[in-house]
This record gives structure tokens, C-alpha cells and sequence, in this order.
């Protein structure tokens, strides 16, 4: 099953969120450690702006979360209360075959 861009840009965003909010982080505080405005990091994490590679690479560093974790979606110790967990367990494997599947076809190119 494939998803839209903006499933997948929010799937992220929830995922970039939950990280920060365990770190005790408000989006102002994250945004000021990666060198950007409140707005662009709530774009981010709203799912309204796509986050390149190498800005999730980043992000992932500033909040002590493997790269590995973004990329496979592979957050078990996040408690999803938005969504029933089989749901979210559903929407994150899509998003998970769809990243790689837009990885593999980057690599077609370089």
C-alpha cells in the first residue's frame, strides 16, 4: 500500500515529536540547537515541510536517537496515544516500505 507525501512527512513528524518531547525539549529549544526558527521546525514536525536526509541526520544527533531509528521507523519505547497501536504499527510499516523503496530508487541515480 502506498502512502501520500503528507502521511509520510506527518508519520515523521510524530516520530521526530515523540523524541523531542522525551528529551524535555520544547519545539523553540530543538529549533535553537539545529540553527532554525520555531516556524521551520514546527513545519517539520506538522508534516507541512519534507526534512531532507542530512536535517534528520542532524536532528537525530542533537536528540540522542540513532539515524537507523528514522529511517526504519523502529521506535518501540514511545507510548502512540494518538492512534490505536495496531494502527500506528500499520501506518508506520507503509511508511517504512515507502522510505525504502524511495531510497532504492535514489540510488538509481548517483
Amino acid at each position: 500500500m502506498q502512502i501520500g507525501k503528507q502521511e509520510f512527512n506527518s508519520g515523521l513528524g510524530f516520530l521526530i515529536r515523540s523524541a523531542r518531547e522525551k528529551q524535555g525539549l520544547s519545539q523553540r529549544d530543538l529549533a535553537q540547537k539545529m540553527g532554525l526558527t520555531f516556524q521551520q521546525m514546527h513545519k517539520y514536525e506538522s508534516g507541512q515541510s519534507l526534512i531532507s536526509l542530512y536535517r534528520l541526520y542532524q536532528i537525530s544527533e542533537v536528540l540522542g536517537v540513532s539515524f537507523g531509528s528514522y529511517i526504519s521507523f523502529n521506535f518501540p519505547e514511545y507510548e502512540y496515544k494518538i492512534l490505536p497501536k495496531e494502527k500506528i504499527k500499520s501506518i508506520l510499516k507503509n511508511l517504512q516500505n515507502d522510505f525504502l523503496q524511495m531510497i532504492k530508487k535514489i540510488d538509481l541515480y548517483y
